[in-house]
């Protein structure tokens, strides 16, 4: 992994909220229903 990603990675941390589990599993649930599984 190169250091700019890296940065990035952590700089995107600090700025963004922590994702909740209820949030991630939307998440999760919006991206099964987008792909042809």
């Amino acid at each position: 992994m190169s250091k700019k990603y890296q940065h990035f990675i952590s700089t995107q941390r600090q700025s963004i909220p922590p994702l909740t589990q209820e949030n991630f599993n939307s998440a999760s649930v919006s991206n099964k229903n987008l792909t042809p599984n």
